[in-house]
Formats: structure tokens, C-alpha cells, sequence
């Protein structure tokens, strides 16, 4: 699956100061504000988010929207739900 990356420009700007602290600007407000720590998450008009562990990525796009719709609605429908979990 390609996601339309620029990795020349995705390098050039990880160098870059200001995007290594925008990031982690970002990642501050997320575990300050909804308690995140990874991604992919999810954050709900409630303001209640859920984190989701992937071990890979789907084979297909359209295996990829399935699961993200299934997981969109688990964690907006289903309060109770607290962890998934594979051994």
C-alpha cells in the first residue's frame, strides 16, 4: 500500500528542529490531554480515547478502513470495552 510519502522531504524535515519539537509539542498535549502515549488512537467528540497495538499493518486498504471502522466503533459504542488482547 503506498501512502504518497515524500521520503527525501520526510528526511530533510526530521532533521529539522522545529518538527522534532512540534512533535513532541504534540505528543505532550496528547498525554496531557487524553492521557496517549502511541499510536494509532483514537479520540472521540467525548473526549475519550482509545489506543490501538498493531503488530502489522493490513494487507489492503480496504482491510485497513474495515479495521479502523470496526475499531472506531468499538471505542465510541462500547464504553465497557476496556482491553483486546492477544497472548
Amino acid at each position: 500500500m503506498e501512502a504518497g510519502l515524500d521520503i527525501e522531504r520526510f528526511e530533510k524535515d526530521l532533521d529539522l528542529k522545529e518538527t522534532i519539537q512540534g512533535i513532541e509539542d504534540d505528543y505532550k498535549e496528547a498525554k496531557q490531554s487524553y492521557n496517549l502515549f502511541g499510536v494509532p488512537s483514537f479520540v472521540f467528540e467525548n473526549d475519550e480515547a482509545i489506543y490501538v497495538k498493531l503488530e502489522s499493518v493490513p494487507r489492503t486498504e480496504e482491510e485497513s478502513i474495515k479495521m479502523l471502522e470496526h475499531l472506531f466503533h468499538m471505542g465510541l459504542n462500547m464504553p465497557y470495552l476496556l482491553e483486546l488482547k492477544r497472548p
